[in-house]
C-alpha cells in the first residue's frame, strides 16, 4: 500500500474509491480481528492494541461495501437469494443472545431486524430443516432493513472493533478501559442499526 500506483485506483476500487489510508486501517482492523480470534491459544494483547490504534477511528472508516444496486443483476447476493428460495430464518440461538444482553428491556434492534410471528421472535432450532416458505413458523430477517436490493455489507466495522479492543483489556484486567470501550462498542453498533438517541440511552 506505501508504493505508488502505476495507474488510477478510483475507478476500480468498488470499496473505498482509490483511499489507500482506509485500506491501510482496514488490514490493520483485520489483524486485530484474527489475533483476538486466536487469543485463548496465545494473546497477543499488546500486538492486538497496537494494531487497534492503527485501524479505524470512527463510524465513518468502517469497511462497508455500499455498491449493490436495486433490481436483479447486482442486488445484495443475501438478498438475492431470499427473494429466490426465502430459506433464510433467524436461528433461536440468536434471538437468545440478544436476550441476555439486557433481561429487562427487548432489545431494540430486533424490531428493526426480524419479522414476528404472533407478535412474538420465533427462532428457528439449529440444525433443523422445516420448510417455512411463508414465513408463518420463523422469525425472517426484515426485507426493510436488512434483506433488501440494495442494502450494504458489513465486513468490518469501528464496533467490532471497540468491542475487540474491550475484550483485550479485560483479558488484560484493565476493568475500566474495558467498560470504556465496551460503552463506545454498544452505542456504535446501536447507531449503525438505526436506533435513535433516547432508544440507545433506555437500553
Amino acid at each position: 500500500f506505501n508504493k505508488t500506483s502505476i495507474t488510477a485506483v478510483n475507478p476500480i476500487d468498488l470499496q473505498f474509491n482509490g483511499n489507500i489510508d482506509l485500506w491501510k486501517k482496514s488490514t490493520y482492523a483485520l489483524k486485530a480481528r484474527s489475533l483476538n480470534r486466536l487469543s485463548n491459544v496465545d494473546p497477543k494483547n499488546q500486538e492486538i492494541l497496537s494494531a487497534i490504534s492503527n485501524s479505524f477511528t470512527s463510524a465513518d472508516e468502517s469497511m462497508i461495501f455500499n455498491g449493490y444496486l436495486p433490481g436483479s443483476s447486482n442486488d445484495n447476493p443475501w438478498t438475492a437469494y431470499q427473494k429466490s428460495q426465502q430459506g433464510f430464518a433467524i436461528s433461536s440461538t440468536f434471538i437468545d443472545i440478544l436476550n441476555s444482553y439486557n433481561e429487562s428491556i427487548e432489545d431494540p434492534r430486533a424490531v428493526n431486524w426480524f419479522t414476528k410471528i404472533n407478535d412474538a421472535y420465533s427462532g428457528a432450532q439449529p440444525g433443523g430443516a422445516e420448510a417455512d416458505l411463508s414465513h408463518t413458523t420463523y422469525s425472517a430477517p426484515s426485507i426493510d432493513n436488512v434483506l433488501f436490493d440494495d442494502a450494504s455489507q458489513p465486513l468490518l466495522t469501528y464496533d467490532e472493533i471497540k468491542f475487540i479492543e474491550a475484550e483485550v483489556y479485560f483479558r488484560m484486567g484493565e476493568m475500566e478501559n474495558a467498560n470504556s470501550a465496551y460503552q463506545v462498542a454498544v452505542t456504535e453498533a446501536l447507531k449503525r442499526a438505526g436506533i435513535d438517541a433516547d432508544g440507545i440511552s433506555t437500553y
